[in-house]
């Protein structure tokens, strides 16, 4: 809502994305890349605020309709994300392509070195926002999940092989 007039009167409290700041958030902000559904069924935005120049990385929840129905519940569902979370407590391939995808951005410049990098997800999205962030805890300025998916818990972790590190070695 950063930037957006608040609700008045009687839409206070409702959510309204009418054209007006449909507008306003063209004017204002800028898609710098989009990696659309992969194999695993990742898909990730990275977009830049021009009047602040910082950059958000918002990560797409599961597709829960069937393909028939515009989704990809059959790819997304118990036999790929949501069942590696129910079954290990991480979407390691969508974990995987999301890894790649970052040092994708990296190494293009895409994402500047230093870039103020802020980090959105919803759902499965909150869940790869969550082990984003444990992963690159200095690359990023705030993190914003909404009803995200939790994380598991990783066996092996020791003094020297934190939770961080086994996680990345999951993912590796």
């Amino acid at each position: 809502r950063v930037g957006f007039d608040p609700p008045t009167g009687s839409l206070l409290g409702a959510t309204r994305f009418t054209n007006v700041l449909a507008d306003r958030f063209i004017a204002r902000y800028e898609t710098v890349d989009h990696h659309a559904n992969d194999a695993t069924g990742f898909s990730a935005t990275l977009m830049k605020d021009t009047a602040t120049n910082t950059y958000t990385l918002s990560f797409r929840s599961l597709e829960y309709q069937n393909q028939t129905q515009g989704g990809d519940w059959e790819r997304d569902g118990m036999g790929g994300a949501a069942g590696e979370i129910a079954g290990a407590g991480f979407a390691l391939g969508q974990l995987v392509s999301m890894e790649r995808y970052y040092q994708e951005l990296k190494s293009a410049g895409k994402l500047p070195i230093g870039a103020t990098l802020n980090v959105t997800g919803y759902s499965l999205g909150g869940h790869l926002a969550t082990v984003f962030t444990q992963l690159h805890s200095n690359d990023i300025n705030h993190t914003y999940i909404f009803n995200g998916a939790g994380i598991g818990q990783v066996g092996g972790v020791t003094s020297v092989l934190t939770e961080d590190v086994r996680i990345k070695q999951l993912i590796d």
